[in-house]
């Protein structure tokens, strides 16, 4: 049986099908992102150190988590170069971003931006989300067999994330390139120094509120509850991550390595490439190709 074999494609072969307002930036949309995030987060934390009942807490700090998430996004824009036009602008924003969910910028950078998507989906590279084959499998134990069918089922993306992706390749992760060990250092620093300054607060607060020990250690729970909901809903299966996909129409045919980003405000779609190859593209706010297959760690 004869099958069609990929067509052979440049990073270049899909810029060039792409429209120009897919690559357009903005400084005040990104900034009133910004502004409107952190108004509505600053609100919702306020009547979190405010309420009177835990139940009302229990009501906000999904609230906050929410938030959270969408900082998140903002500063995940950020760190891809896309949330404004100002390049130190965004390396600002995006580490302002990240405090709430406890996301150390540079190393982010480096695993998300230069890895992920420098190297997306090889094996021995990029380390999200990788199948296992039959015999991996049987040789896990009891305890490695139940992560997997956790971490790979629909309630799968929190316990994920928290695991392999802040924990391992983030907070644990204290041996990186030399060539990124400093700026990692330095943001590791600056969020731990954050962490320790909201807490503390929060401990003066409470105290100064109740008038004893109890009451400092509940409203940094209660603070703490409001922060770090990391945003793992978008890590499996998109949720609202941009990602591009080329596919040879054969389905017997490989799946060449290339992949793109690109920021634009709408669904683009329907992209076709020489050689008969389609390209799906579903994208908010990435500059397209910032970090391409080949590109220097």
């Amino acid at each position: 049986m004869q099958t069609l074999e990929p067509t052979a494609l440049t990073l270049k072969d899909v810029i060039d099908v792409v429209p120009a307002s897919c690559r357009k930036r903005s400084t005040p949309r990104g900034l009133a992102l910004v502004v409107r995030d952190l108004v509505l987060y600053a609100a919702v934390v306020t009547g979190i150190v405010l309420s009177p009942a835990w139940w009302l807490t229990l009501i906000l700090i999904p609230l906050a988590g929410i938030m959270v998430a969408a900082m998140f996004v903002l500063g995940h824009d950020a760190a891809h170069g896309a949330l404004t036009d100002n390049n130190r602008l965004n390396g600002i924003l995006g580490r302002l971003m990240f405090v709430p969910s406890f996301q150390i910028y540079e190393a982010w950078i480096l695993g998300h931006n230069r890895i992920h998507h420098g190297h997306t989906v090889r094996q021995g590279m990029d380390f999200v989300w990788h199948p296992v084959t039959v015999d991996q499998y049987r040789a896990m134990g009891p305890w490695a067999r139940l992560r997997h069918r956790i971490e790979w089922s629909a309630l799968g993306p929190l316990p994920y994330y928290l695991r392999e992706v802040w924990w391992n390749k983030m907070i644990a992760f204290h041996q990186p390139p030399a060539k990124w060990a400093r700026a990692i250092r330095r943001d590791r620093y600056m969020l731990y120094s954050a962490v320790l300054l909201v807490a503390t607060g929060a401990a003066f607060l409470g105290g100064l509120g109740s008038g004893n020990v109890l009451g400092a250690l509940w409203m940094i729970t209660k603070l703490g509850g409001s922060c770090d909901q990391t945003p793992a809903g978008r890590v499996k299966g998109g949720g609202g991550h941009a990602r591009s996909i080329i596919a040879p129409h054969s389905k017997s045919a490989k799946w060449p390595p290339a992949t793109v980003q690109a920021p634009c405000n709408r669904l683009c779609t329907g992209l076709r490439l020489p050689g008969g190859t389609a390209v799906a593209l579903d994208c908010d706010q990435h500059p397209l190709g910032s970090f391409g297959p080949g590109d220097e760690i």
